[in-house]
């Protein structure tokens, strides 16, 4: 199975016009870290996919450096141009987003070396982020405007539960 999905990504790996990357790392029962490596490829006909790449485990100290090595080791694997890389989304882990030595710093930096000269962004911690702004946003504001366009328009409600 680990092989077919591997053909099959590397097929449609031709047809894409951008590739972000997510990393997360954990630490395994015996302290083995082990990041995880997700794809998001958008094809020219804006098809979108997602999958998990790679699982990579990592012996001793992790550091940016070695994450960013493996990270770029999997993508060789997977025969991905990383030349097409405009996102990279980190977790909290210090060696994956420190602005210096964190692993997505040196992957851009990485790419700006071999002359890719298109922006890539850097996102840290997107899951956390949304949690956050689930925590601190005042739903009374928002439910005030939604009771307040449903009482005003009977229509309202189901016009905007037909779009969806």
């Amino acid at each position: 199975m680990s092989d077919n999905v591997h053909d099959s990504l590397k097929t449609r790996s031709s047809n894409f016009v951008t590739i972000s990357l997510a990393l997360d790392e954990s630490t395994d029962t015996k302290d083995t870290a082990q990041p995880a490596v997700f794809i998001r490829d958008v094809t020219a006909d804006f098809q979108v996919c997602e999958e998990f790449l790679q699982l990579v485990p990592l012996r001793g100290i992790t550091t940016g450096q070695n994450i960013c090595d493996a990270v770029l080791q999997c993508v060789g694997q997977h025969s991905l141009d990383i030349s097409r890389l405009v996102y990279v989304t980190t977790d909290g882990a210090p060696a994956m987003f420190g602005e210096k030595k964190g692993a997505a710093s040196l992957l851009v930096r990485h790419c700006e070396a071999v002359g890719y000269t298109h922006p890539i962004n850097i996102m840290h911690c997107i899951i956390h982020q949304e949690s956050l702004c689930a925590k601190s946003a005042n739903l009374v504001d928002v439910m005030s405007v939604v009771v307040k366009v449903v009482k005003s328009s009977p229509t309202a409600l189901t016009t905007v539960s037909s779009r969806y």
